[in-house]
Formats: structure tokens, C-alpha cells, sequence
């Protein structure tokens, strides 16, 4: 519709002004004939003046048009240049009925011309001007199948690109044969080198990087489309071939593996290993060992379902603490002849020295260098000569040489190649970013930025700007995007605008993205239709931010719901927190949130990360919190600048204080079939710190404690951690009411029982009871007797008369 429009315009504007000249011609000669009325004429009739009106359109010998091509009218010599379409027009003075000349040239376009008969007052549609571009290419074939993981043809609309690799960037693009997944793709090269394609669906898209050669044809490059698991197995070994244990092994994530989260594992004590690595579609992948300061790489293709075996890493040189690796190979000519070229290798983090390391290729175009390495690595090598480059990347390993490494090097363009690569020159070959400004948005109505624009340009093989001549339909999707999820007004959704517009006399469209109200990453893909088919630019990621907090969306949590803060100081509890927009989006990266506590020292702000997480540490210290409890507060600000809170609650617990009370005799007396109660809580009465430890044994002989659940054994119990809940319904969980106590929290029931696996000669006989406790806040233990004056504790035992009698031991502090 943008194109249709733009086009209107441009011949409405172009008929506006010539009715418009006419117009003043009919005005003038009104007047003329008031002037002269009465008076003989005289003169010629054929010997009028007055303005012929030009116009047409400038083509490529595909029938493409030339942008900003420069057009010339003899004689008068009048110019104009193309728009985006290859039109002009021209209004030329000229006396009745003339005979002009209208040339056009443009860079990389020599001169054509056509003669016309124009006449005065009346519009001439100028024949189309063709021209021949002077640029060439070498043209390679790749051929190969795509399929699913299962191993049918993928969708109808799928199709291979050449994304990377071909002469000016230019994107290629072919359909994939829906009966049979096969498919064959011919881009134009400069020389050999390597080749980024990629295999696309509806819902995935696979990718290979392929080593090329000019006028041959590569063949079996297979792509599979469809979730599944890549297994990469081998073994990592020092330069000795020592097996390394316990390094870590890892792929980076990528457009074609599933999850965000780098894929790790470790090898064995044989230096083995096997990783599985999610794809959604086969895809190239790297296979990277780490350790200490060194770490080896190795670049594989991944297919769903595959099991890859022998990756295997160099990590450093063993005993040699290092290696040598020797690339040799020829630099040719794509005629074959050799060439005197430099050959240079490119530093990364396995080499040694960080300066590229180069040589020169002989007379015969051999060449042979060593470059020093830590690990087994993925190096860059290219070879130059005059404005001919190629680069290749190849694996190498310490001590190891690559002899295979040849370079073919094409002849600079000269305009007198065979025409084959003639009847595409100048016309659009790849699609780049001009601008984005900005990178990062909000979602809407929350005061920030909410629209990126984005400028592509479309450029010709030679990496110039398409002119008017050349001017196309540039068509604007979403690579990816945020899910829409349940949004109902289009207006909340994100959105392109326009979804296509012509390119202008510098090869440019501009598209504008709005942000909608979910947060998220989208990527932008501008296309337009090429001489080989669709020609795509590479994704380019625009990132939406939420907006500002909101306190339904406003959440503080801590690791521990109870920390033995009142033994020891210098704890840490960590406290986390999460922030939403009001529309469940995370807000904004470095949304300041502030804290304050009520027991201890906690650290006073963070940022959050584009999660809209962060985290602060709560330390234990003074002041002590009343009743053992304290209350973290978390602040934050709206999108009206009012202050937003949220609290959470930490029980700070102390040492172990036991209560041991019998229901049917002395709690200082050990005797057999007696039922107990422990009570373990701290000096506030609250549950102490997880990880504290619980034990009752029976000493004697054929007997054992049996648990208040009745089970056998001796009593064994570790805590664990103590949440807060409203128990006394004031709608929160921060009060000392909310702290969970109970059985199987800080009460536990015990009787000493006879072993019921007892031999038919024993005599059950209990000695004793031995009650322990152990952990982060302090440790509490008691012996209790047959006898209740032998009974002894850790720091005290008080027996006090009430309803029934107690048996009370204070713990201890940890040892510091």
C-alpha cells in the first residue's frame, strides 16, 4: 500500500506541475491576445516555443532499475537524477517540435542513450534507458537436503539462504523441494572461502558455515529441522595425551539450541566426557574446555538426534606447557596459477602472542608458519594480495600441523569478464543496518521511550547504496518476538509500522517499532525481492523493557527463613527481591530498590538486572531484634514517584535451650516404658537455625527409643528451614505469632522400650538416656540417669515443681 501510494504521489506531483505550467501559458497568452486585438499578427505559427515534458525510467539489462542514475537532454542540456524506482522526468524548452537526445549513466553503469521527438506543451514518455553493469562473479553451487528430525521434507515454504560469504554480502535464496527436501543455491564468490547458510521453516531455522571453491559445486550439505538432543563425546587430554580429570566442558547457547543457559558437564578420571547439547535444528556448534587459565575449542555440526563421537580437546602442552602448530598450504589464482599472497593468522585466547602472525607464500605459492598455541583452538587465517581476501577457519592442535590449507583468491572485477556475473551487478545483493536509535525501549504508558526506528540500506554487489533506479519494496517482519500472550486491543501488541516502503534515492526505508505492553527481545528482518530471489538482512534485536514497579508485582523473599543470627555475628542471609511492571513484565534494568532491617546490618541498595531480580546480604549483628524476629523492608518507586514497600520476616535464632517434661515420672530419671517430651527452642523460644541436629539414645542393654510417631530406633532429627505464615490472621507473616513451632519443629516426644528383637536370654536393661543437640546456633546436651542425682547436663539442669515437673538445660554458644 506504501508503494502504491509513493508512486501516486510522485505522478500526481509530476501531472500537478505540468498543469500548473500550463496553466501560466494559458494565462500569458490570454493576455497576449487582449493586448494585440485589433492589431495584424505576423509571424510563423510553427515557430512557437514553450516547455515538452520528459519523463521515463532508467533499467539494468535485468530489467532492474538504476538508482540515482544521472540524465542528460542534448541539446539544452538539462540533468536529473532516478528515485528509488529509476524515474525521472525533465522539462525542457524547446520551439514547437524538436528532436533531443536523453542519456543516462551511473556509477558502475557506462552511458546509453535514445532519441525522441518532443513537442511544446505535451508530455513524451521516453523509451526505457538500459545499461550494462561493468562489475562480475564467480558463481559456486551448493547442493545438499533439508529434512525433519524424523526424516520427511520439511514445510512447503521452506527454503535455503546464503546469509554470509557471497560478493558484496549479497543474500541468496532458494525453496526447498517439498517432495523430496533437496534443494541447490548458486551464489557469486570472489574466491574461495566459506559460506554461511541457513535452512528455514515456519518454526526453525537450521545453519551451516561451508568451505567453497569458485565454479565447483559442493555437494551433501545437509540441514535437520526439529527439536532434539546433539551428544557430544570425547576426551580431554593435556599435550602429553594425558587424560584431565574434572575440567569442565561446554557449548554456548545460540539461535538453534534450546534454552538459555550455557550446556556444561565435566570429564572423568579418563579425561572422558559427554555432552547433551537441546537443538531445535542442526547448526554449527563450539565444544569448549575450561580450566584454570586455559581452555581448548572445537567447532562442530550438531543435528537433532545425532551422537558425535571423538571431539576431542587439547588443553595446554602437557610437559611442554605448551605448542606449536604448523599451517602450510598454496595460494592460487581461480585460474589455478600461483600467486604471491600474505598469509596471516589471528590471534585469540590459545595463542600465545595476542599480534596476528604472518608469512608470504614462495614463487610457487606454497607457504609454511607456526604459530604458538596454549590449546587446541578454532584459528582465522587469510590470505591477501592487491584488494583480494579470503579467510578461512580452521581447528588446530599443539604439535600438529594442517598441510591442506589452500586459498583460491579471484581476479579483481574488470568489466570484461564472461557476463555472467553482468546481468546482476548494480542491482540490490544485501540488505544492511543503517540505523537504530534506540536499541532499548519501554512498554507503553510508563513514561519512557516506547518506539525504535530502524533505517536499512539496500546495497549492489560493489557495497553501494541502490539508487532510485533500483529502488524496491522493502518488506519488514519480526524474526522473533515476545509472545502476545492473552492481549485482546491490537494497539497493546507489538507492531511493525509501516509493514513496507520503498527505498529512497540512497537505497533506505525506515520502519518504526512500538512496544506494546509485553517486555521482551524481538528481532527485525527487512526484506525485498532480488534477481535470485528473496534477499533478507541479518535479524537485528531490539530489546523492550518494562515499565516502572508495581506493588502487585513487587516481591522480597530471604534464602533463610531462619539464620543463627544471635550466636554468631557476621552471618549472611541473602535477600532477594523481584520487581514487575503493572503488566507482569520485568521492570526496567537498573531499577534502584532500597533496604532497611530491623536486627543486623543489611547492605543498602542494588540495581536490578534485566530480570527485574537482584539481591542484597542481610548480616547478623546488633541491634538484636526484638523477640528474634527481623523485618526486612524493601523500597522501590512507582511510576507516580511514590513510594512502594514490601516486607519480609527472618527469624534470628539463638542457642539451644531443652525442656524435658514426663507426664508419668521424673524427667531426671531414666526408666524403661517412661514417655517423654523434648521441647528445643533458643532463648526467645524459637526454632533454631536449620541444619541443628537432634539425637535421644538409650544406653543399656536390649533396649532403643522409640520416636513419638512409634517408629523403632533411636530418635535422629535434623531441622529444617522455619517459614512464616499468618497464624494470627492479621494478613501478614512477620510477627512472632506467624513463627511455626509445633511437633516436628520444637517439640518432640521419646519412651525407652525395650528391643523388640530382643534373644530370648536377654534382659532388657536401660542405664540411660543421652540427649544431644547440635548446630549453627550452639550445641545443648544431657545425661539423664536411673538415678536423678547422677543425671548431668551441658550448663545446668533446673527441675522445677508445676503441674508436672521439668527438666531444663541452657545450651552453649559455637565455639569462635
Amino acid at each position: 500500500m506504501a508503494h502504491r501510494f509513493s508512486s501516486f504521489a510522485r505522478r500526481f506531483a509530476s501531472g500537478m506541475r505540468r498543469i500548473v505550467s500550463l496553466f501560466f501559458a494559458a494565462a500569458l497568452l490570454l493576455l497576449g491576445a487582449g493586448a494585440l486585438a485589433g492589431c495584424d499578427a505576423s509571424g510563423d505559427e510553427g515557430s512557437e516555443s514553450g516547455t515538452a515534458f520528459l519523463e521515463g525510467t532508467v533499467l539494468d539489462t535485468s530489467g532492474d532499475p538504476v538508482i540515482d542514475a544521472t540524465v542528460r537532454v542534448s541539446p539544452g542540456g538539462q540533468t536529473t537524477e532516478t528515485d528509488s524506482t529509476g524515474f525521472y522526468s525533465l522539462d525542457v524548452q524547446i520551439d514547437s517540435t524538436r528532436e533531443l537526445t536523453v542519456s543516462a549513466e551511473a556509477e558502475n553503469f557506462p552511458a546509453g542513450e535514445v532519441t525522441i521527438t518532443a513537442v511544446a506543451g505535451e508530455t513524451t514518455v521516453v523509451p526505457d534507458i538500459e545499461l550494462a553493469s561493468t562489475l562480475n562473479g564467480v558463481p559456486t553451487t551448493v547442493t545438499g537436503k533439508v529434512t525433519t528430525v524424523e526424516g520427511t521434507p520439511p514445510s512447503d515454504n521452506a527454503r535455503v539462504v546464503v546469509t554470509d560469504g557471497s560478493v558484496g554480502g549479497q543474500t541468496y535464496s532458494v525453496p526447498v523441494d517439498s517432495a523430496d527436501g533437496t534443494y541447490s543455491i548458486t551464489p557469486r564468490i570472489a574466491g574461495s572461502t566459506e559460506l554461511t547458510l541457513e535452512a528455514r521453516s515456519d518454526e526453525f531455522t537450521a545453519q551451516r558455515v561451508v568451505t567453497v571453491f569458485p565454479e565447483e559445486t559442493r555437494d551433501d550439505v545437509a540441514f535437520v529441522l526439529g527439536t532434539g538432543t546433539f551428544t557430544a563425546s570425547g576426551r580431554v587430554v593435556d599435550g602429553d595425551d594425558n587424560p584431565l580429570e574434572g575440567v569442565r566442558v561446554e557449548v554456548p547457547t545460540n539461535a538453534q539450541t534450546t534454552g538459555s543457559q550455557t550446556f556444561t558437564t565435566q570429564t572423568d578420571a579418563e579425561g572422558r566426557y559427554a555432552l547433551d547439547v537441546g537443538l531445535s535444528a542442526s547448526t554449527e556448534l563450539t565444544v569448549r574446555a575450561v580450566s584454570d587459565d586455559l581452555n581448548a575449542e572445537q567447532t562442530v555440526t550438531g543435528f537433532p538426534g545425532e551422537e558425535r563421537t571423538g571431539v576431542d580437546l587439547v588443553l595446554g602442552g602437557g610437559s611442554n606447557s605448551g605448542g606449536t602448530a604448523t599451517l602450510a598450504g598454496r595460494v592460487t589464482s581461480s585460474e589455478g596459477d600461483a600467486l604471491d599472497a600474505r598469509v596471516e593468522a589471528q590471534p585469540n585466547a590459545q595463542t600465545v602472542s595476542d599480534q596476528p602472525v604472518t608469512t608470504r607464500t614462495g614463487d610457487d605459492g606454497n607457504y609454511r608458519f607456526d604459530v604458538e598455541i596454549t590449546a587446541s583452538t578454532d584459528l582465522t587465517v587469510n590470505a591477501t594480495r592487491d584488494e583480494r581476501e579470503e579467510e578461512k577457519t580452521v581447528t588446530v592442535f599443539p604439535d600438529e600441523t594442517r598441510e591442506d590449507l589452500d586459498f583460491t583468491l579471484a581476479a579483481p572485477d574488470s568489466g570484461d569478464g564472461d557476463g555472467g556475473g553482468e546481468e546482476e551487478s548494480g542491482r540490490p545483493a544485501y540488505i544492511e543496518l543503517q540505523s537504530v536509535d534506540p536499541q532499548t525501549i519501554q512498554v507503553q504508558e510508563t513514561g519512557g521511550t516506547e518506539v525504535s526506528r530502524l533505517t536499512f540500506v539496500v546495497r549492489d554487489s560493489a557495497g553501494r547504496a541502490i539508487s532510485l533506479d533500483e529502488s524496491r519494496q522493502m518488506r519488514f517482519r519480526f524474526g522473533s518476538r515476545p509472545p502476545s500472550g492473552d492481549i485482546s486491543e491490537p494497539e497493546d501488541d507489538l507492531q511493525l509500522l509501516p509493514e513496507q516502503a520503498p527505498t529512497d534515492d540512497n537505497g533506505e526505508a525506515t520502519v518504526h517499532v512500538n512496544s506494546g505492553i509485553v517486555a521482551g527481545t524481538a528481532q527485525v528482518i527487512a526484506e525485498v525481492d532480488g534477481p535470485n530471489g528473496v534477499i533478507e538482512s541479518e535479524p537485528v534485536p531490539i530489546t523492550i523493557y518494562g515499565g516502572f514497579p508495581h506493588r502487585e508485582h513487587f516481591t522480597v523473599a530471604v534464602e533463610q527463613f531462619n539464620y543463627a543470627g544471635l550466636s554468631v555475628a557476621g552471618l549472611e542471609n541473602e535477600v532477594s527481591v523481584l520487581v514487575g511492571d503493572q503488566y507482569s513484565n520485568p521492570v526496567k534494568p537498573e531499577t534502584a530498590v532500597y533496604f532497611e532491617t530491623s536486627g543486623g546490618v543489611i547492605e543498602g541498595d542494588l540495581l536490578t538486572d534485566e530480570q527485574g531480580r537482584g539481591a542484597v546480604q542481610l548480616i547478623s549483628g546488633n541491634p538484636q531484634p526484638e523477640n528474634g524476629i527481623a523485618i526486612v523492608t524493601a523500597r522501590t518507586v512507582n511510576v507516580d514517584n511514590e513510594q512502594i514497600t514490601r516486607q519480609a520476616a527472618v527469624v534470628v535464632s539463638g542457642v539451644p535451650n531443652l525442656t524435658v517434661t514426663s507426664s508419668d515420672g521424673d524427667p531426671k530419671q531414666a526408666q524403661l516404658g517412661q514417655s517423654y517430651t523434648l521441647e528445643v527452642v533458643d532463648q526467645n523460644g524459637n526454632p533454631l537455625a536449620p541444619g541443628t541436629n537432634i539425637q535421644v539414645r538409650a544406653e543399656g542393654n536390649e533396649v532403643e527409643v522409640s520416636g513419638g510417631d512409634a517408629s523403632e530406633g533411636d530418635v535422629d532429627i535434623t531441622l529444617e528451614n522455619t517459614p512464616l505464615v499468618d497464624q494470627n490472621g492479621d494478613g501478614d507473616a512477620l510477627d512472632y505469632e506467624d513463627v511455626q513451632r509445633g511437633v516436628g519443629r520444637t517439640e518432640f516426644s521419646f519412651k525407652p522400650v525395650e528391643d523388640p528383637n530382643i534373644e530370648e536370654e536377654g534382659v532388657p536393661t536401660l542405664t540411660g538416656l543421652t540427649i544431644t543437640v547440635t548446630g549453627p546456633g550452639g550445641s545443648a546436651s544431657c545425661s539423664i540417669d536411673t538415678s536423678p542425682d547422677q543425671t548431668t547436663c551441658s550448663t545446668g539442669a533446673v527441675t522445677s515443681a508445676t503441674n508436672s515437673q521439668r527438666l531444663v538445660i541452657e545450651g552453649q554458644e559455637p565455639q569462635r
